[in-house]
């Protein structure tokens, strides 16, 4: 199994090295507003503008799903799998704030 610890081996490194980047990087070099993918063609709901130089993510955005406000980065409030705020929403702090509030919302 010497190729298996070798491939192990260079992933754990790749990852460090590119944690490494991504920490020291200045995030000079950024993307427009991107489509973020999980997977080629599948789209999410985010749109990103990642670095070029070490392709972290620098910034996202979506809209708020009950008032649809352009909500971006630390405005996104996501749901917590509750029927009120399910997983997969995203909120405005506004709106987030009256579905907690409201007895009667229904995810």
């Amino acid at each position: 199994m010497e190729i298996m610890t070798t491939a192990k081996k260079l992933k754990e490194e790749y990852e460090r090295k590119l944690k490494n980047l991504q920490e020291s990087c200045k995030h000079n070099d950024v993307t427009d507003w991107i489509h973020q993918e999980w997977a080629p063609a599948h789209r999410t709901r985010y749109m990103v503008k990642q670095c070029n130089t070490c392709w972290k993510l620098v910034s996202k955005k979506t809209r708020c799903d009950e008032c649809k406000k352009e909500i971006i980065d630390n405005e996104i409030k996501k749901g917590n799998g509750k029927p009120i705020t399910p997983y997969g929403g995203a909120w405005c702090s506004n709106c987030f704030n009256k579905l907690k509030g409201d007895k009667n919302a229904i995810g």
